[in-house]
């Protein structure tokens, strides 16, 4: 079976946390995002788009739902009937948004994009703004397996609603320190927010029941 194998990096934290995962190539940007969910250890609480690059300076998001693609067209409209021309020319924000093509993620297929912009971006929590680097490293043709795996990874993932990487610093910081007034307060938050060590055993287990049931 044909397959693709991505790193993914977290950035803008001083501690790496990466994942190399494959995945079937016969799948849909909807699955890549649950996989990196459950390979990075995140909750899957909140938002998520992919960014691509395209030609000429545009780029393509993947959005989750319906809801996001119709905000972003309405803010395309709004942009474009009120807002001076030159201002449009000249505005970076405005550039970036007319600049911007908008999709679902579940209806877009992996083989469409990634052999030919092997580098792209996942954000996760809208809020706390997580930015991952993905890259696709290589293309296999023999893979055995209907789920995906990781083959490797490294550090643990951030807390769902520390903070961004400012906050998961903050975090870290406190965490190191037993003598920390606000240590045991944090310990107890973290536990509650699933907060626990990288298991590529157990996440893998985790992947192979639950992925491979679903159907794209």
């Amino acid at each position: 079976m044909k397959a693709y194998q991505f790193l993914i990096k977290l950035e803008g934290v001083e501690q790496e946390v990466w994942r190399r995962i494959v995945i079937p190539a016969k799948t849909n940007f909807k699955r890549l995002h649950e996989t990196i969910q459950m390979a990075m250890g995140w909750s899957n609480y909140h938002l998520y788009t992919f960014n691509i690059p395209m030609a000429n300076g545009r780029v393509l998001e993947l959005a989750e739902d319906q809801d996001m693609m119709d905000d972003h067209r309405s803010q395309i409209h709004s942009v474009i009937m009120n807002v001076d021309l030159k201002e449009l020319n000249t505005n970076p924000d405005y550039q970036q948004l007319v600049r911007t093509d908008i999709k679902l993620a579940q209806k877009t297929k992996l083989p469409r994009y990634v052999e030919r912009v092997p580098t792209f971006t996942y954000r996760y929590d809208f809020g706390d703004n997580w930015i991952h680097q993905i890259e696709l490293e290589k293309t296999m043709d023999d893979y055995e397996f209907v789920y995906p795996q990781i083959l490797d990874g490294e550090g643990n993932c951030p807390p769902e609603d520390v903070g961004g990487p400012i906050g998961y610093a903050n975090f870290l910081e406190v965490m190191e320190d037993p003598q920390h007034e606000d240590h045991e307060h944090l310990k107890n938050w973290a536990a509650s927010q699933g907060y626990s060590a990288f298991d590529p055993t157990f996440t893998n287990q985790l992947m192979q029941s639950i992925l491979k049931l679903k159907k794209r």
